[in-house]
């Protein structure tokens, strides 16, 4: 694969969401797979918007000088904000209704912070430009989940991630919140890149889909709210778990599937991905050996069995496998695979995309 078949990948994933949510529609046409009586539909729309542009967040705000992808991007770009608008107008049959399903550990917290950090990811393309009615919108959105408890695990990162955002777009924030996640999550570090998820360790992928990740953007956004050498403390583990998940792959681009939430698919590769993006890899990963890991996942998890005959995903990790899904999984949750394509938002001139491919550690050692 090279950068142009990563990036078909990429619009082949979104095109049916934006498409649809564009229009209003998503509710219409995304039927939602899902756990007998799991009850997600409320949720779905939402996740599949926030998380779906969180992945191609760098992409937005890149600036492309070629013409036919510039085309592209910029006509996906414009279905993104109207989807937003969609979510967060209560005007919009999509309208995801956070007043009424809000309270103590509602999953409205979890997607408005994906959707805040879609937005911090590209503050020009998914804030400034949108119209002023949707920013205020947005700005309610983020007020209700600042309300919501979270559950005491990874879900204290999605309460930072919101209040990131406010700070930055309001100038307004609960600075003690902020202070007191991060150090309870410092509290949780186990060592050798992981933290537990919560008091508890937890073998799974939740240190690279939501926590290394949303440190990495406390560091960014808000460095004057941590203690004296944390930034750098957040870095080196965010590399050496960086180097764990390099280790995950086989030579084939199979990975270990334990743990839960497995149906994020090359998702699980998150902190890999952005690790690439903004170019803070560990000394012992080479651009070119993650570039080819994370487009040997991703041709691995995103077949032609991984979609509907209606274009959006199903549940499952190559294919469809809907045991795979947990009762909080459904067909919404599932764009948590977009997160892949964050090295998207380097450009097509840079080296990344044109270095000799070089292979990583299980394919040097078995091939």
């Amino acid at each position: 694969m090279d950068r142009a078949g990563f990036l078909n990948k990429m619009v082949q994933m979104a095109t049916p969401v934006l498409d649809a949510a564009s229009k209003g529609e998503l509710r219409k046409k995304m039927t939602v797979e899902q756990m007998s009586g799991a009850a997600r539909e409320k949720f779905a729309g939402l996740e599949a918007v926030a998380r779906l542009i969180n992945g191609m967040a760098p992409w937005f705000e890149l600036e492309i000088n070629n013409s036919d992808e510039k085309v592209l991007r910029d006509t996906l770009l414009d279905k993104a904000r109207l989807a937003v608008n969609g979510q967060v107008n209560p005007l919009s049959d999509d309208f995801t209704d956070y007043t009424k399903y809000g309270g103590r550990f509602s999953q409205i917290l979890v997607d408005a912070a994906f959707l805040a950090q879609a937005m911090l990811r590209a503050p020009n393309a998914l804030w400034e430009s949108l119209p002023q009615e949707t920013k205020e919108n947005v700005i309610k959105l983020l007020e209700a989940a600042r309300q919501i408890t979270p559950v005491t695990s990874n879900w204290v990162l999605f309460s930072t991630e919101v209040e990131l955002l406010y700070r930055k777009v309001t100038g307004d924030y609960a600075e003690g919140i902020i202070a007191q996640y991060f150090k309870l999550f410092d509290s949780w570090y186990f060592g050798d890149g992981w933290y537990g998820d919560g008091p508890h360790f937890a073998t799974d992928y939740y240190n690279s889909l939501v926590i290394h990740p949303m440190l990495l953007d406390l560091c960014d956004e808000a460095p004057d709210l941590l203690p004296a050498g944390s930034m750098d403390r957040i870095l080196s583990r965010a590399q050496r778990h960086g180097e764990v998940l390099e280790n995950l792959v086989a030579p084939d681009g199979t990975y270990i599937a334990t743990g839960r939430s497995l149906a994020y698919r090359c998702g699980v590769f998150h902190l890999l991905a952005q690790l690439v993006w903004q170019k803070r890899l560990p000394d012992s990963i080479s651009e070119a050996t993650a570039r080819e890991v994370l487009y040997t996942v991703t041709e691995k998890t995103l077949t032609n069995d991984s979609y509907r005959p209606d274009g959006f995903l199903n549940i499952g990790i190559c294919k469809s496998q809907p045991k795979i899904g947990e009762r909080y999984i459904c067909t919404g949750s599932l764009y948590m695979a977009s997160a892949v394509f964050l090295p998207l938002g380097i450009a097509p001139s840079d080296a990344l995309w044109s270095a000799a491919a070089k292979p990583w550690t299980q394919r040097l050692i078995w091939c």
